[in-house]
């Protein structure tokens, strides 16, 4: 009687372990058959590549706001799609914002465009959208890519499973890819991201030549790589690398001129007032660390200056950090940390703050925090890592309360009684975030999973 009770207990454990079962091995045999070079694992992959894009197209349909993307990425991209590519920044003229990021941002644009013409589309924003959106959500997967293959360097073992698939998803569907590209329409920030991780890779690989390359194209993306290319030759400053860093800042040197001049002799004072001097037109909108000196003379600052702090913070952060880590390398985890740390610097003291600058810094700070994943292996470090997830997911809900903050501006006409509070609330949370960053990565790590 008691052998046919324990039975009959057992068989609904039994029932309600086999769907979990079932999707273990369903999800193990998948990873296995994406990793797998076979014919069937390169269709695997191109079929769910072929969803993701389709994903993002269908998402881009989805028409919240006019985003920058019509605003000028377009504008500029028509001008270079009509037989005039050296004057993409000529819609300065045209546009209250400028195309204020370099001229391979909008490369890619300008064959999507091309491809939506050729198929009748162009007369359609919406099918345009859908072309675009497909086009530069080949970035995000290579981003992807790009990240996970560096959380596998750096992780005890290569990642599998279930596990893997999470962490591309962490890159793929973040709420901040959503915002830049779908939101605001920055479809050209996975693009530059990519080309930066393959150059700080290149970089851990020995070949500061190819870095620069990498890099330089990086900075012709979008001009908020500098924030990245300034720790890279700092650390080569730092070890004295002296070699490395002629190569690395003579090729980048030469990769952004040859892709600048065409343009400023064609077009100079466009591209200059958008590269340079655009920001100087444009009032301070507050959220960020200028938000401390609103009201007083230094107020001016921002106004003036802004590349200027933002330049000398980098290098500030960079400085000190690399100055207490020695230890530091290209292919140390907390390099990456440094890169997220360093990338805040552009929200943090830029003039105009959108929620979509923390794109950047969130990728690098995902990074650094998966690829500490060994520390799962003890208990006080599955801990400490566990905790440090606060760096990815804290600058999410900075994103989210700065986007939640401009919201209430522009329905109150930017007259929110709660907008000052609100902007005093994400700066505080920015020091923070930036303060606990830099404090961590000045230490050493206290345990093997964490190491640098």
């Amino acid at each position: 009687m008691r052998q046919g009770a324990m039975t009959r207990s057992s068989a609904p454990q039994s029932a309600i372990a086999t769907p979990a079962r079932l999707t273990a091995r369903l999800t193990a045999r998948l990873t296995a058959r994406l990793a797998a070079h076979t014919p069937r694992g390169w269709a695997l992959r191109l079929a769910l590549a072929a969803i993701y894009l389709g994903g993002w197209s269908a998402l881009s349909q989805i028409h919240l706001q006019t985003s920058d993307l019509e605003r000028f990425y377009i504008p500029a991209a028509l001008v270079a799609l009509h037989g005039r590519p050296l004057f993409i920044y000529s819609v300065s003229h045209l546009r209250d914002y400028p195309l204020a990021n370099g001229p391979l941002s909008i490369a890619p644009l300008v064959g999507a465009l091309a491809l939506a013409g050729w198929l009748g589309w162009l007369r359609s924003m919406a099918l345009t959208r859908l072309v675009i959106v497909a086009i530069y959500s080949l970035f995000s997967l290579l981003l992807a890519r790009e990240a996970v293959h560096l959380v596998d360097r750096h992780a005890p073992a290569p990642l599998r499973g279930a596990r893997r698939l999470l962490v591309y998803e962490v890159f793929l569907i973040s709420l901040q890819l959503w915002q830049s590209m779908l939101y605001y329409g920055h479809v050209e920030q996975p693009l530059m991201l990519w080309l930066a991780l393959v150059g700080v890779r290149r970089l851990g690989q020995g070949k500061p030549r190819s870095a620069g390359v990498w890099l330089a194209l990086a900075l012709l993306t979008r001009t908020t790589a500098l924030t990245i290319i300034i720790p890279v030759a700092l650390l080569l400053l730092a070890r004295a690398d002296w070699r490395a860093l002629r190569r690395f800042g003579v090729t980048l040197a030469a990769v952004v001129a040859c892709g600048l001049l065409p343009f400023a002799l064609a077009d100079g004072p466009d591209l200059l007032y958008s590269l340079v001097t655009f920001h100087n037109s444009v009032a301070v909108n507050g959220g960020n660390l200028w938000t401390l000196v609103a009201g007083t003379p230094l107020a001016v600052i921002p106004q003036r200056a802004d590349g200027v702090v933002v330049v000398v913070a980098t290098l500030a952060l960079a400085a000190l950090v690399l100055r207490a880590r020695p230890d530091l390398r290209a292919t140390s985890r907390d390099f990456y940390g440094l890169l997220a740390l360093c990338s805040l610097c552009h929200p943090a003291f830029v003039n105009i703050f959108w929620p979509y600058y923390f794109l950047e810094a969130f990728t690098f700070a995902a990074i650094w925090w998966l690829a500490g994943i060994g520390a799962l292996a003890s208990a006080g470090g599955r801990m400490r890592w566990l905790l440090w997830a606060a760096a990815p997911v804290g600058l999410t809900l900075l994103g989210q309360a700065r986007q939640f903050a401009l919201a209430q501006q522009a329905a109150a006409s930017g007259s929110a009684p709660n907008t000052a509070a609100w902007n005093l609330l994400t700066c505080c949370a920015l020091i923070a975030v930036m303060a606990t960053l830099a404090w961590r990565l000045s230490r050493r790590p206290p345990v093997a999973g964490l190491a640098a």
